[in-house]
């Protein structure tokens, strides 16, 4: 008889230490619970960077882009280039244009077809109209002028124009004050900053020597992924 409660002891025994209790098991799911919760906030923040990432590079795409059509004087099917003082050639000109603040989430690439060195408003002259991902937009534009250390926002209701034409790379960058016939009124290099819901930041630097690249600044000098 001894022998049988022994073994039924030891059969109870053997059954609690078989599973959990009801403290252990509300200890292990609250500890998944934060773990869950940091994972999960990490993995936004990650997918906010790569999606301002992406973002920062198709916006330097499109200024490729211009500097490519430009460079090589590419002629489109149904845009006629018109001489003008400043290109009286008639050579293909093309650019991007960084609208006002006002419309942060869009911006243009353009044919300047009237040679005025720019577009009318709104981008008339546009090839495309680019708009930006929803909750993602443009938050500042600067520019930086020669013998100037500092590059100076552009107005929120100005706009920011950087062009290219054949045979050169450069670019020409024009901001509030510049005369597209006088080079001396051009920028040395231009910023363009855009800005994810989270406010996460990203920055295109564009210099008039023809570099375009998503990161650093007209200050550093620093190089990023895309350049010319």
């Amino acid at each position: 008889m001894a022998y049988k409660n022994l073994l039924q002891l030891e059969k109870k025994e053997k059954n609690k230490r078989a599973g959990f209790t009801i403290i252990e098991l509300i200890t292990v799911i609250t500890i998944f619970s934060i773990l869950a919760s940091v994972a999960l906030s990490n993995f936004g923040g990650f997918t906010d960077a790569i999606n301002l990432s992406n973002l920062a590079q198709q916006v330097a795409i499109y200024v490729k882009k211009a500097q490519t059509s430009g460079s090589l004087g590419k002629v489109i099917g149904g845009y006629n280039f018109q001489p003008s003082a400043f290109n009286p050639g008639a050579i293909p000109i093309y650019g991007v244009r960084f609208q006002t603040l006002n419309i942060p989430h869009e911006f243009c690439y353009f044919a300047d077809l009237d040679g005025s060195g720019g577009t009318d408003v709104p981008c008339t002259e546009k090839v495309e109209q680019v708009t930006i991902s929803a909750g993602y937009q443009i938050s500042n534009r600067c520019v930086k002028l020669p013998g100037l250390s500092t590059c100076s926002s552009v107005a929120s209701g100005s706009d920011l124009d950087i062009l290219f034409r054949r045979p050169n790379l450069s670019a020409i960058i024009l901001g509030p004050g510049s005369d597209i016939n006088d080079s001396n009124t051009w920028g040395e290099c231009a910023e363009i900053t855009i800005q994810s819901p989270k406010g996460r930041q990203k920055t295109i630097v564009v210099r008039q020597v023809g570099q375009i690249s998503t990161s650093g600044s007209c200050v550093s000098g620093g190089i990023g992924q895309l350049q010319s």
